[in-house]
């Protein structure tokens, strides 16, 4: 395990309802490869902040990666929903693009 995912599991620990925090480890994971961990990481974050826009995108193109286009099509659909009513509309613009590269 890194230097790095250890201090973020103990800020996971001190602050467990940080979302970037748990972004963090996911892409800690994604990082590493380990697209399963990463998997679990970003759908616990999405769970618990479905607001987070950018794990939407990260889990997008991760199912993509991992041959899983109709979970990232729903995952690239609900973040387009909660980008643009966060008033995000490049994020939102980016995962259009990405849905219709699979659809």
């Amino acid at each position: 395990m890194s230097a790095r995912r250890i201090k973020l599991e103990q800020l996971r620990d001190q602050f467990p309802e940080d979302p970037e925090i748990v972004y963090g480890l996911a892409m800690d994971s994604l990082g590493d490869e380990n697209f399963q961990g990463a998997i679990l990481e970003f759908q616990g974050l999405l769970h618990s902040h479905p607001e987070f826009v950018p794990a939407y995108l990260q889990l997008g193109q991760i199912l993509t990666r991992e041959m899983r286009e109709d979970e990232a099509s729903v995952v690239y659909r609900q973040g387009i929903t909660k980008a643009v009513s966060a008033g995000n509309k490049a994020a939102a613009d980016e995962m259009a693009r990405f849905l219709d590269m699979i659809s």
